[in-house]
C-alpha cells in the first residue's frame, strides 16, 4: 500500500471515528439510548486509534491518553456500582443490617466523591481525541463542553446518588445519609424529579462536543482529496 493510500485510508477511519463520536454525543444525554451512545463511542475510539498515524505525533499521542482515560473512567465507575450496591445488598441481611448501615453511612462522600472523578476522567476523552486536530478555537470549543460536562455530570451525580439511598434505604434513613447532598444540593432539580428528565441536563455539554465534532470533521473530509496532505499540528478549525 503507497504511502498516499495508506495516508487517506486512515484519514477516512479518523472522520468515520469522528462521525461516531457525533452520533455518541447525541445518544448518551436521552433517556435509554445511553447505552447506544457507549457502544458507538468504543466504536469510535477503535477507529481514530487504527487511523491516527495519519496525522501529527501529537494527535497519535492524544488519542491514546484519550483510550486511557475512558478505559479508567469505566474502572472507577465499576468499583463505585461494585461498592455501592453491595452495602445496600448487606443491608436487607438483618443479622449485619446495622453494621451495614454504618458503613454506607461513612462511605457515602467517598463513594460520591469518586463516582465524579470518574466522571471527570471519562470527561477527558471527548477532548483529547480530537484536540490536536483542531486550532485554537476548536480547542477552547472543546474545553467549554468539557467545563459544562463537569458542572451539569457532577450535578447529576449528586441528584442519582440521593434518589439511589432514598429508593435503597427509605426516606428517612435516606435523609440521615445523603444529608447536605440531598438536602441542600437541589435547587435547580427537586428530589421528585424522575432521573431521566434530570439526564436531559447533558444535552448542553454534549451539544457543545457535536458542534466540535461537526467541525472538525467538515475541515478533514478536505484532506480525502487525491494528493492532499495531511493537517500540521494545530489543525484547520
Amino acid at each position: 500500500m503507497s504511502p498516499t493510500v495508506y495516508n487517506q485510508r486512515n484519514i477516512r477511519l479518523t472522520i468515520n471515528g469522528i462521525t461516531l463520536l457525533l452520533a455518541s454525543v447525541l445518544l448518551m444525554w436521552i433517556p435509554y439510548l445511553q447505552f447506544a451512545g457507549y457502544v458507538m463511542e468504543v466504536a469510535a475510539l477503535i477507529l481514530l486509534i487504527t487511523g491516527r498515524t495519519a496525522f501529527s505525533p501529537k494527535h497519535s499521542r492524544s488519542v491514546l491518553i484519550s483510550l486511557w482515560c475512558f478505559v479508567m473512567g469505566m474502572i472507577l465507575s465499576a468499583v463505585v456500582i461494585y461498592s455501592l450496591y453491595s452495602q445496600l445488598y448487606a443491608i436487607e441481611v438483618p443479622a449485619i443490617r446495622s453494621s451495614a448501615m454504618r458503613s454506607l453511612v461513612s462511605s457515602f462522600f467517598i463513594l460520591l466523591a469518586l463516582d465524579i472523578v470518574a466522571g471527570a476522567v471519562a470527561g477527558l476523552t471527548f477532548v483529547f481525541s480530537v484536540q490536536e486536530l483542531m486550532a485554537e478555537n476548536g480547542r477552547n470549543l472543546l474545553w467549554i463542553a468539557y467545563g459544562a460536562w463537569l458542572l451539569f455530570g457532577g450535578y447529576l451525580a449528586v441528584f442519582q446518588a440521593g434518589q439511589v439511598f432514598f429508593g435503597g434505604l427509605g426516606g428517612a434513613v435516606g435523609v440521615t445519609v445523603a444529608g447536605f447532598a440531598y438536602n441542600h444540593a437541589f435547587v435547580l432539580i427537586p428530589p421528585s424529579m424522575p432521573y431521566e428528565f434530570a439526564l436531559l441536563l447533558l444535552g448542553v455539554p454534549f451539544a457543545l462536543f457535536a458542534w466540535a465534532y461537526l467541525m472538525v470533521r467538515r475541515s478533514l473530509t478536505t484532506l480525502r482529496a487525491p494528493g492532499a496532505t495531511p493537517p500540521m499540528p494545530g489543525g484547520q478549525f
